[in-house]
C-alpha cells in the first residue's frame, strides 16, 4: 500500500487534478483556478466547501502547481490556505514547473505554453532558468488565446472583418456578452474564449492567427532563432495544424505539443516519488 497522491495543476481558467489512492488508482477531475487573482474575499471559504465534499483526500501528500506562485511569498500563501481547510502535506510550485516536468522531466529545453495567455521559459532539469514574456494580458501574451480573441473583437469593433468572418463570429460568439465584460474592463477569459469558440472555423480567422503567432516570436522568439521547442496550452492545441507551419517559416521547429500538462506530469511524479 503506498501514500495517497493529490497532483494538480491550476491555470488561469481551471485547476486539473489527479488523485492516486493507495492501489495507483488514478481518479481525474477539475475545478475553479487557484490562481492568486482569483482569491477573493470569499475564496477560502469557497474551496473549503469544496473539499468539505472530499475529505478524504485531504489525507493525500498534495503537490500543486499553480499559475502565478513562482512567486515564493504566493506559493506559501497558496500553502497556508491549504492547511488552514485541513490538508496536512501541501507543496506548492509554479504551473511553469509542471510544464517542465511534462515535457522533459530532469532534461534541459525550452517551451512555450500558449494557453489563455503565454510565455516562453527555458528549463534545466529540475527549474525554470530564464522566463520571457509572462507579462499578462494588459501588456502582452502575445500568442495567446487572449491575443488571438484581442485581434479579432479589434477588427469587429473596427468594421475590417468581411461579411462570411462576421457570420461566424455573430453564430459562435455572444457578442453583448463581450460588449459587457469589454465595458466592465473584464476581458481577459471572455476574449480568450473567441480563440476556444472558432477552433472550429480557423481558415476563416487564419490572418488573425497569423498576426497572433507572429507577434510571438517577435516578442519571445525573433532573437533566439533557430530555435527548438515544445508547446503547451488549448490555443496552440487546437490550432496547431495552422501556426506549426508559421513557426516553421520563421525558424522555430516544435518538437513537442500538448494540450495540458496533467497527465505527462502525473506519470512523472509518480515515478519520482516512488
Amino acid at each position: 500500500m503506498k501514500r495517497p497522491l493529490l497532483i494538480a495543476d491550476s491555470g488561469g481558467t481551471k485547476t486539473d487534478w489527479c488523485f492516486i489512492d493507495e492501489l495507483g488508482n488514478q481518479h481525474y477531475f477539475s475545478s475553479e483556478s487557484y490562481h492568486p487573482s482569483n482569491w477573493s474575499v470569499d475564496f477560502t471559504e469557497r474551496i473549503a466547501a469544496f473539499w468539505e465534499q472530499r475529505p478524504e483526500l485531504k489525507k493525500a501528500q498534495v503537490h500543486l502547481f499553480c499559475a502565478g506562485c513562482l512567486n515564493p511569498t504566493n506559493a506559501l500563501k497558496l500553502e497556508s490556505i491549504f492547511f488552514s481547510i485541513g490538508f496536512q502535506n501541501v507543496t506548492v510550485k509554479s504551473d511553469l514547473h509542471a510544464a517542465g516536468f511534462a515535457l522533459f522531466g530532469k532534461n534541459k529545453g525550452t517551451f512555450a505554453i500558449l494557453g489563455t495567455g503565454s510565455v516562453l521559459v527555458d528549463w534545466d532539469q529540475k527549474d525554470v532558468v530564464t522566463i520571457t514574456g509572462g507579462r499578462g494580458h494588459i501588456d502582452g501574451d502575445e500568442g495567446s488565446g487572449f491575443y488571438f480573441g484581442k485581434l479579432v473583437y479589434e477588427a469587429f469593433l473596427h468594421g475590417t472583418l468581411s461579411q462570411k468572418q462576421m457570420r461566424v463570429l455573430e453564430r459562435n460568439v455572444d457578442l453583448d456578452l463581450v460588449k459587457e465584460k469589454h465595458r466592465q474592463e473584464e476581458t481577459k477569459y471572455v476574449l480568450a474564449d473567441i480563440a476556444f469558440k472558432l477552433k472550429n472555423e480557423q481558415l476563416h480567422f487564419i490572418e488573425f492567427h497569423s498576426k497572433n503567432i507572429r507577434a510571438f516570436y517577435r516578442s519571445a522568439l525573433e532573437k533566439r532563432t533557430p530555435i527548438e521547442l515544445s508547446i503547451i496550452g488549448g490555443y496552440y492545441y487546437q490550432n496547431n495544424a495552422i501556426l506549426e507551419p508559421i513557426l516553421n517559416d520563421l525558424g522555430v521547429q516544435v518538437l513537442d505539443f500538448q494540450h495540458k500538462p496533467i497527465h505527462a506530469l502525473v506519470d512523472y511524479m509518480t515515478t519520482l516519488i516512488e
